[in-house]
């Protein structure tokens, strides 16, 4: 986490597992020339380093190596944690932002398709993954096209379409199965994206035995 001197942030642990905060404090000229070369939004942000296997054993070794300390050393400290936030720098010019981008995209999808008639905490989702909520929203519109919601919706509109054709489930039953809170909500979002309504939709498709 990147968070500038009296920085407000709404960054909270999970509730079930909690977390372990370790960090380090830098500040000055030369730290803000580094910390701006990684690319950190000035107002802060999380960054994973699940992705930069160099820079998180850097990280956990520097954290064993202070803690294990019996004095302050402050120029070895400095030393480590210049050579960490270098490390960052060089690991992330060299990364594939392509495959990155699309593996945590296509985790996202999967994600919203394992619980597409769920209410999606998609800003948990964000943090699952390592991201910003909104930078989660931009590359994810950017690579399908589709914000979050309405990539959910999308999934949830093909399956109604199948169901219309392939069954004799009520329309009232169909909106519960795909988590809309009400039949009304789904008959109006079906009409806006179909342009016809869901009876009518099934009477022109329905499969005759």
């Amino acid at each position: 986490m990147v968070l500038p001197p009296e920085c407000w942030h709404r960054y909270r642990p999970n509730k079930k597992t909690g977390w372990t905060t370790l960090w380090f404090g830098i500040s000055g000229d030369l730290a803000s020339r580094l910390i701006g070369g990684i690319g950190f939004r000035p107002e802060g942000e999380v960054r994973s380093l699940s992705h930069f296997p160099k820079s998180l054993r850097l990280f956990e070794s520097t954290i064993r190596d202070i803690l294990g300390r019996d004095s302050d050393h402050p120029y070895s400290t400095v030393t480590r944690i210049l050579s960490l936030v270098t490390t960052i720098i060089d690991e992330s010019s060299h990364a594939d932002d392509g495959a990155l981008n699309a593996d945590l995209i296509n985790r996202a999808q999967s994600h919203i398709l394992e619980h597409v008639t769920e209410a999606v905490d998609f800003e948990a989702l964000a943090e699952s993954l390592g991201l910003p909520y909104r930078t989660l929203r931009y590359m994810f519109k950017k690579e399908t096209g589709a914000s979050l919601l309405q990539y959910q919706l999308d999934i949830r509109l093909a399956r109604a379409k199948n169901l219309l054709r392939s069954t004799d489930m009520q329309i009232a039953e169909i909106a519960r199965t795909l988590g809309f809170n009400s039949t009304w909500y789904f008959a109006h979002f079906f009409q806006q994206r179909i342009h016809m309504s869901a009876a009518a939709y099934r009477k022109k498709h329905k499969a005759t035995p």
